[in-house]
């Protein structure tokens, strides 16, 4: 489960730093523009790091199937939100 967050969130980086110049750019529309886009983006990549499942203590897995399970059993905070409400 780390190693996967990690591995996401470097290609996101990755793609981040392509697109950065493009939303920069969007200035030409508006002064404030690029600055709420990345703002934006920060919100949403926030609420989207609530939905990995706590990690703190746990021992690490030996295979997928454990890592599954552990997702099941302790999901994040807004995966139990989501749950509740649908």
């Amino acid at each position: 489960m780390r190693s996967t967050a990690t591995n996401y969130g470097s290609a996101m980086a990755r793609i981040g730093a392509i697109v950065a110049p493009a939303i920069a750019g969007l200035q030409i529309l508006h002064p404030s523009v690029p600055y709420v886009t990345f703002s934006a983006l920060s919100f949403v990549s926030g609420l989207l790091m609530m939905l990995l499942p706590e990690t703190l203590k746990a021992k690490m897995f030996e295979g997928m199937e454990e890592a599954n399970e552990f997702t099941v059993s302790y999901p994040g905070p807004l995966l139990k939100l989501f749950r509740r409400l649908f």
